[in-house]
């Protein structure tokens, strides 16, 4: 019946989305990302999602964002604003984008789509910690990281920017930007606890913002007596609209968080093609 109950909830929730334009997407992510473009065909299965490699410099996009809730909003601009620049830099004209390897005018739109993902942890009222995919060694990490342990007890979020640009007959639009907020609470827990995780086999901190992934294996980390609550926003100032909430969520299957923690969740990309449509002169 709960299952029954979140279908329900989506599906009320998706109303407009059904009827939305579903362009072709494509997803532009690094080949350890591709996972992501694979998460939202399934999850999508009406949408047409493809992927390929970025022209973006991401090393560099991440050293120059800045460390607060806004640092994966302005990632994901900026990574779609760089791909699209050296893109028409490449091509000589701004209604050619490279795809693929290839260029092409052929006046369908698209969606080119474009990510990024933090975790933050409400430490009270007032500070917010962000935390990205931890880097270096598991162990280490879990051993030494004050991230490893901040999280304990804590309200998290984690965040999905999804940036849009649609190409096609009218050119290529401006960067227009969803977020995706998912919001739980942690159970208490120790840096000990962190520690076993991290040398388990099946860990994936390091691929994980935060470390602590509720649908890759540490889900026990969460507290899933607390609500789960999935909403949109058009930007990181204002407030999400809520669209699917478990009061408690342990029969929900690893499988059915992964749309939520990838951002494939269909009325998000569904306000995204929206945003992305040529304003209409009078």
């Amino acid at each position: 019946m709960k299952n029954q109950e979140y279908q329900s909830s989506l599906s009320f929730s998706s109303q407009n989305s059904l009827r939305a334009e579903r362009l072709p997407i494509t997803f532009v992510t690094s080949s350890d990302g591709h996972n992501k473009a694979e998460v939202f065909q399934k999850w999508l299965p009406n949408w047409t999602i493809g992927h390929r490699e970025p022209l973006f410099n991401e090393l560099q996009i991440h050293e120059s964002a800045p460390y607060n809730e806004h640092r994966p909003q302005v990632i994901a601009e900026r990574k779609a604003k760089d791909d699209i620049a050296i893109a028409q830099a490449i091509s000589g004209m701004a209604n050619v984008i490279v795809e693929d390897g290839d260029l092409y005018t052929d006046g369908k739109d698209k969606l080119l789509l474009y990510t990024d993902t933090v975790q933050l942890v409400h430490i009270n009222d007032t500070e917010i910690a962000v935390l990205e995919k931890p880097v270096g060694d598991p162990v280490e990490w879990a051993m030494h990281s004050p991230e490893a342990v901040i999280q304990s007890g804590k309200d998290i979020e984690i965040i999905n920017a999804l940036t849009g640009i649609r190409t096609g007959k009218d050119g290529v639009s401006e960067p227009v930007t969803v977020i995706l907020h998912v919001r739980a609470t942690m159970r208490p827990f120790t840096r000990e606890d962190v520690v076993a995780y991290a040398k388990s086999p099946d860990n994936t901190v390091s691929a994980t913002s935060g470390g602590l992934s509720m649908a890759n294996g540490a889900r026990s980390f969460l507290d899933m007596t607390k609500p789960l609550i999935i909403g949109v926003a058009d930007s990181m100032d204002e407030e999400p609209v809520e669209l699917v909430r478990y009061n408690t969520w342990d029969h929900v299957t690893n499988a059915e968080l992964k749309p939520f923690i990838c951002g494939a969740v269909e009325p998000a990309i569904a306000r995204l093609v929206e945003k992305t449509k040529p304003m209409k002169v009078i």
